[in-house]
């Protein structure tokens, strides 16, 4: 049994170094720029409201959750929102949506392209238990909102690599 934790973890440690290893892609429009690992497959069909989602190769042939990261954009115009009401309102509905949910923070950021809410928390969702890491940002009546998604089981495995590419997300 020692043998073959062993042999997992070693291949786990090989593949994550081969993955990092890689050139990363970007997605540019002409609102954004995001910049991401080679191992994430991209899809932009506007499937679900989402301007894009990044996915995770699956573990196995058992795995059924795909961890991924995703970008929302949120019309705004009617509302008066900045981004702390954006917040607190984001927050409320995560509680509504997620009933058992945990915040494990919520804290004003900046860079160089402005400041964003960056907002952690747990939740669990049908058999899974989830971890997100989210970024809001408020721009010209437009919530943008993109957020990391995994297993809680999971989330330090991907953690540098998504919070890469949520951290190198620009809006123009």
């Amino acid at each position: 049994m020692k043998k073959i934790t062993k042999f997992i973890l070693l291949i786990t440690l090989l593949l994550l170094t081969s993955l990092h290893a890689q050139e990363p892609k970007k997605i540019t429009t002409d609102i954004y720029t995001v910049t991401y690992d080679d191992f994430w497959t991209a899809e932009q069909n506007g499937e679900r409201g989402m301007s894009f989602i990044l996915k995770a190769p699956l573990e196995n042939a058992s795995d059924k959750f795909q961890e991924n990261i995703n970008l929302i954009i949120q019309d705004l115009s009617g509302y008066d929102l900045d981004l702390a009401g954006y917040t607190a309102i984001s927050l409320d509905q995560i509680n509504t949506m997620f009933k058992s949910s945990e915040l494990i923070s919520s804290r004003t950021r900046k860079k160089e392209t402005g400041k964003y809410q960056e907002v952690m928390f747990t939740a669990p969702n049908g058999a899974y238990n989830l971890k997100f890491l989210q970024h809001y940002y408020i721009l010209k009546k437009k919530a943008f909102i993109i957020t990391f998604t995994a297993e809680e089981k999971n989330f330090d495995l991907y953690f540098k690599s998504a919070t890469n590419t949520l951290n190198s997300f620009v809006l123009k």
